[in-house]
């Protein structure tokens, strides 16, 4: 089980810098944290939480390839993807220091019992000396709605409807990029059951991540619709793809993919959080269960909290957490036993819903 401890560590930028950090993305192993300002993008050694190194845009390439917005780490942890708002994808190698090995490097006292104790745990408290260097940054003409990394490939969705695959060393193939209306969409796989088709002019990803055990994308898509993309053949390709859609729901915002449970969390305009599977026998969406605060302990919850605003899974998958438009942190066991929020919760109320009498219920 997961319980919040103590009060959260507030970790201070020894750099001074008007832009104020809005996106954290750690790496693939979890070693580093990717911090992105309008202009700026730093890397962090996750333990000890320590400042590597900045990489500051200068003012004529950000006028020219917009502020930063988000960011995708590379499988191996040797590089970066960021998307700018004027439509580039600008790709950082991360360098290792040459000579100088560590940037940081704890002291123990001499003879201490965890050093000794402990093989390699001294080195694995040493943050690394790197380097971050820009390559040829990738035009794709579009605002950029979200990236996946894809081990040697990137996986980029554009706000034209278009699906790129780009290879990490920046070389964009034209044949594989492709348009989300030509992707046939159903209820299930089944042609004879599959049921009406989407209508995708027009209309584009809003978010996207893909799962490992489910070898398909999910997608939020930008009119709230809801998602999942699987390659027809054995090589992943964005030239064979077909979807199934969920049924019924048309309020989606972000998306969060289990891959040890083979689920796939989505986040709702209406506050909740609705986990779906995939029909091993149909390969339809089908509702497994729904995260909610319940409105007896926190009444006039949506109006509190708004839109679910992200989705993250622990990294052993068996935590969800869920953080909401107006503010407000929440986790969910992955079975949907709800163990921790930030939210006041109002305690007038009794766990039958029915108001409490103050005197009465205090003798």
């Amino acid at each position: 089980m997961y319980f919040l401890t103590a009060w959260p560590r507030r970790l201070l930028c020894p750099l001074q810098s008007a832009e104020e950090p809005f996106n954290i993305q750690p790496s693939s192993q979890r070693f580093y944290l990717a911090v992105l300002s309008d202009t700026q993008i730093s890397i962090w050694f996750s333990r000890p939480s320590v400042l590597i190194v900045t990489y500051i845009e200068s003012e004529k390439a950000s006028a020219q390839f917009g502020f930063y917005q988000q960011a995708e780490w590379k499988a191996d942890d040797s590089m970066i993807a960021v998307a700018a708002a004027n439509g580039y994808v600008l790709l950082f190698d991360v360098v290792g220091g040459g000579d100088e090995k560590y940037l940081y490097e704890p002291i123990y006292p001499k003879g201490s019992v965890r050093v000794k104790v402990t093989p390699g745990y001294k080195e694995e408290q040493c943050a690394p000396a790197l380097s971050v260097e820009m390559k040829k940054p990738v035009d794709l003409e579009a605002p950029i709605t979200s990236l996946q990394s894809l081990q040697e490939d990137l996986l980029v969705c554009t706000a034209d409807g278009y699906l790129h695959m780009l290879h990490w060393d920046g070389v964009c193939n034209g044949r594989r990029a492709v348009n989300l209306s030509t992707i046939p969409f159903s209820l299930d796989l089944q042609s004879s059951r599959g049921g009406p088709c989407l209508d995708l002019n027009g209309v584009h990803i809003r978010e996207i991540e893909y799962c490992v055990t489910l070898d398909g994308f999910a997608v939020v898509l930008d009119d709230g619709r809801l998602g999942f993309i699987t390659p027809t053949a054995t090589r992943l390709s964005t030239e064979q793809l077909q979807g199934v859609w969920a049924a019924d729901v048309t309020d989606g915002t972000c998306v969060a993919v289990n891959n040890k449970y083979r689920l796939m969390a989505f986040g709702c305009a209406s506050g909740s959080v609705l986990v779906y599977m995939i029909d091993n026998t149909t390969g339809s969406m089908q509702l497994s269960h729904k995260l909610e605060l319940s409105p007896k302990h926190y009444p006039d919850i949506h109006n509190k909290t708004g839109p679910v605003k992200l989705i993250r899974w622990s990294p052993d998958c068996s935590v969800v957490m869920v953080t909401w438009a107006c503010g407000g942190l929440s986790m969910w066991s992955v079975f949907g036993a709800h163990l921790v929020c930030t939210l006041g919760e109002d305690f007038t109320y009794r766990s039958d819903g029915s108001k409490k009498e103050p005197l009465k219920d205090q003798l």
